[in-house]
């Protein structure tokens, strides 16, 4: 990155971006995006697709500081369920980390748009909000994308036993595949849906008593948690929870659903099927 970019870029305090032309490819329509991230100054043009970054080191304390900030700010934002006064659904308008956490999902423009995916610049996180059937909100997740801000996941200190994220709210088919996180339920259920089959998140690993009630209406839940240990023993926990209220049963991967294109995600449910029907 040359100099002068750097310089403007040290000017921004962290966290803050700033649009301008694009001196790589030459247009002057501000399609360039400069911004202060805690470990770089970056560079991006939505026009040409070119990038730069400086390797700033180590964090100053003043760029701890701005972090802890961060952190209070997302603390503020959830004490309610309701949506940052802040919050853009324009991806363009996301952090370079908020978008490239997304994509690396497989979470595009049009799902971003689709699932009403957020992006707060106060607290610099992604927004993921958890609708009821005709609207209203229920739940949301605000998740860290810059390196320091703890914890990944800030949410509502409110009860939440009866909430899950799905992608059909208030419908439960008649094969559910359940998932830890919201993205993998959105790309689950993207490469499934068609099938009439549905996927939902429980927002973490363990299910509860409420949850329980929800999804035993359908006729087989197929859990397909992470690989890690809190994984593995979700997925135990959740067959023993629904194992006397429905048909369930289990898909392990070494890596999470959303890591998967869709055409994976398919053909590895489809394989799940089959071998639970021989």
């Amino acid at each position: 990155m040359h100099h002068e970019l750097q310089e403007m870029a040290r000017s921004l305090r962290m966290g803050q971006k700033t649009r301008l032309s694009c001196h790589l490819c030459g247009n002057n329509n501000n399609s360039g995006c400069l911004s202060h991230e805690p470990r770089k100054y970056f560079f991006y043009c939505f026009s040409c697709g070119e990038s730069e970054y400086h390797d700033k080191g180590q964090q100053s304390l003043a760029e701890l500081k701005r972090i802890k900030e961060l952190n209070d700010e997302a603390l503020n934002q959830t004490r309610e369920v309701s949506l940052p006064e802040d919050i853009t659904y324009d991806p363009v308008s996301f952090s370079p980390e908020g978008r490239m956490w997304l994509f690396k999902a497989g979470i595009t423009p049009k799902l971003i748009r689709k699932y009403s995916i957020g992006f707060s610049v106060s607290s610099q996180r992604v927004i993921l909000p958890v609708y009821m059937h005709a609207g209203p909100l229920l739940w949301l997740q605000a998740r860290a994308v810059l390196r320091g801000q703890k914890p990944k996941y800030v949410q509502p200190n409110m009860d939440r036993s009866t909430i899950i994220f799905n992608p059909t709210p208030g419908r439960i088919t008649r094969l559910v595949i359940i998932v830890e996180d919201i993205l993998s339920a959105i790309r689950v259920y993207e490469a499934v849906g068609h099938l009439g089959i549905t996927a939902v998140s429980l927002l973490g690993t363990k299910i509860t008593t409420g949850q329980v009630n929800v999804l035993s209406r359908a006729d087989k839940c197929i859990t397909w948690l992470d690989s890690d240990r809190a994984g593995r023993q979700g997925a135990t926990a959740i067959s023993k929870a629904l194992g006397l209220l429905c048909e369930v049963g289990n898909i392990r991967t070494v890596e999470d659903p959303k890591c998967h294109s869709n055409k994976q995600i398919l053909e590895i449910v489809n394989e799940q099927i089959r071998c639970s029907s021989t």
